[in-house]
């Protein structure tokens, strides 16, 4: 995929991360790794779209009528619910951090592992990371840092 493909969706990006008050570099280096901004994207797990939304979690946080596959849908769905991650974690999962990047971070795993492990490994979290999700921290930073070169 070239820089340009992965411009197709900035100005949705940028809209919905602002709406929820987020970097929307960020936000388009976590729907990247989902899914290579692929709309169409199914993970061997049934995760769907942009966001690679779990249906349980698609069910829970979608609004009436939206689509999964529809890209705006998919962007508003991630960015409303790693809003809620975030929320969730500052009030009940962790101590309060003064780094917005590692608070980011932390909302990062929590959508790719779960929010009841970062909130169960509270002080560990981090020593406790499966391979996958620290492999998935890892490339969203790398493809921030690409996104911001650009």
């Amino acid at each position: 995929m070239t820089m340009e493909q992965t411009d197709r969706y900035d100005s949705l990006i940028q809209y919905y991360s602002q709406a929820c008050d987020f970097d929307w570099v960020q936000l388009k280096a976590q729907l990247y790794q989902e899914s290579l901004m692929n709309p169409k994207a199914i993970s061997h797990a049934g995760a769907m779209g942009l966001a690679q939304a779990m249906p349980a979690t698609w069910d829970e946080w979608r609004i009436a009528g939206a689509d999964p596959f529809n890209p705006e849908d998919s962007i508003a769905f991630c960015a409303r619910y790693m809003q809620w991650i975030s929320g969730f974690l500052k009030q009940n999962a962790l101590p309060s951090t003064a780094d917005p990047k590692e608070h980011w971070r932390r909302c990062l795993a929590a959508y790719n592992w779960g929010v009841g492990n970062i909130r169960k490994h509270a002080e560990t979290w981090e020593a406790n990371l499966p391979n996958e999700t620290e492999t998935y921290l890892q490339k969203i930073k790398g493809y921030l840092e690409l996104f911001m070169e650009n």
